[in-house]
């Protein structure tokens, strides 16, 4: 876990470290992102394996074995305060809690109900000010919304939640037009796991709801959903 200097996690801290390249490189990153071990499991220790042990047993022997220490410290588990765990998450803009049966057994590249992530979400209307095609056809929707100053800031893409059709009539609709978006993104610098081949502008007039985790350090949306389409005034799209 890399942390934020408000003490929050923080997801592309963590990305920065992991794509580090060589020795070097991890070491100075290391030294600008401190990563914090935060051991949650424990599922061998001298040479006993613990997967079909109860989860309370694993996490009384890590808090065992694991002394707290600015490097790592071993997770706390709420065994009777779950609702009150995740309101006070969502207090502190954390992105959920996950809650597990104390008497499970670990069961490794397996789904499983035992176990159940609840994260918390967040909910915007934006601006659709562009899109992205890829392999010819249109992929995610750029999102924006107006700051203080009246500028369409970007606020990041947004492919989940979209339909093949919907993508298709929002591209017939809106004809391409210069970039809405002061200041221009750099789009094609965002992490692809396929890089689009062009992004196309459109005019900013149609509004969209999303949901998502939480603000980024960039201040992007982490995560959006599309949620759906809706006629809006884009002048009173804005940031809050």
């Amino acid at each position: 876990m890399v942390l934020r200097a408000d003490g929050r996690p923080s997801f592309p801290g963590i990305l920065e470290r992991d794509l580090a390249v060589g020795p070097a490189e991890a070491r100075r990153r290391a030294a600008r992102q401190p990563a914090l071990l935060v051991a949650f499991d424990l599922l061998a220790a001298d040479g006993e394996e613990y997967l079909q042990n109860p989860l309370a047993t694993r996490q009384e022997r890590l808090r065992a074995i694991l002394t707290p220490g600015p490097a790592a410290i071993p997770i706390e588990s709420f065994p009777d305060g779950g609702p009150a765990l995740f309101q006070a998450a969502c207090q502190q803009e954390l992105e959920g809690v996950v809650c597990k049966r104390l008497d499970s057994p670990y069961r490794p590249g397996e789904k499983s109900p035992l176990w159940v992530k609840v994260k918390r979400r967040l909910q915007m209307l934006c601006l659709v000010g562009g899109y992205t095609v890829t392999g010819g056809r249109p992929g995610a929707v750029l999102l924006g919304a107006h700051d203080a100053e009246g500028r369409l800031r970007y606020l990041g893409r947004a492919g989940s939640g979209l339909k093949e059709e919907e993508l298709s009539a929002l591209a017939a609709a809106l004809p391409p037009a210069p970039c809405p978006f002061d200041p221009v993104p750099r789009v094609e610098a965002d992490r692809w796991a396929r890089r689009p081949d062009r992004v196309v502008w459109v005019r900013p007039i149609l509004g969209v709801q999303v949901e998502f985790l939480e603000w980024t350090e960039e201040g992007r949306l982490r995560s959006p959903v599309v949620k759906g389409f809706a006629p809006v005034d884009p002048g009173a799209v804005r940031l809050e």
